[in-house]
């Protein structure tokens, strides 16, 4: 009898948890849902960010179809506000201590990707085993689009140097979590955490 009744609290715990990841996001501002995923003791937004906050943000190629893919791309300025009322754009030290969750820089990136070929450009190392869901939006710099389906590149709140602000990436090809800082006026994806 014991042992029913923690296998029925195991598959009730189970349960749970699963209920409480797919609680999705609704956006007032636009009227979008967006799936999340919680990730430790944070819940993170499972899609990018699609909000068109005007000025500062872009869908990739100027085409509103791979905004509903990929998210928008925002320049940093407008990413810090860009994230709907209870949510707001991770710091690096969000972000390292999900990588660090994921068994480091040099593992976590195949955990962090859509698994397949159907938005990444093969090979996607990937597995997706946290739910996360990282679609390559691509970027844009020095007034160019560039690197949809091949990159994931998004903003933290966190400031670097001059103008810059620190920010994470995974590409197609790897398994790894690239951080680095980059120029505040680039235009990548962002992903929302819950306050």
């Amino acid at each position: 009898m014991k042992k029913i009744l923690i296998i029925a609290f195991l598959i009730l715990s189970i349960d749970a948890a699963i209920d409480a990841q797919s609680t999705p996001l609704n956006d007032e501002r636009d009227g979008k849902t967006y799936s999340t995923v919680i990730i430790g003791e944070k819940t993170w937004m499972a899609e990018n960010l699609d909000f068109d906050a005007g000025e500062g943000c872009w869908a990739y190629d100027n085409d509103e179809e791979n905004a509903k893919i990929y998210g928008r791309l925002y320049n940093w300025e407008t990413a810090t506000n860009a994230c709907p009322t209870g949510w707001h754009l991770s710091t690096d030290e969000e972000w390292d201590n999900l990588v660090i969750s994921l068994g480091g820089a040099l593992a976590a990136g195949e955990k962090l990707k859509e698994t397949g070929t159907e938005n990444w450009l093969e090979p996607n190392l990937a597995t997706n085993e946290t739910g996360f869901s990282g679609l390559p939006g691509g970027k844009y710099e020095f007034g160019d689009f560039m690197n949809l389906q091949k990159t994931a590149s998004f903003w933290t709140s966190t400031e670097s140097t001059g103008n810059k602000s620190y920010c994470k990436g995974l590409r197609n090809k790897t398994i790894t979590v690239k951080s680095t800082d980059c120029y505040q006026n680039d235009a990548f994806s962002v992903r929302c955490i819950k306050d």
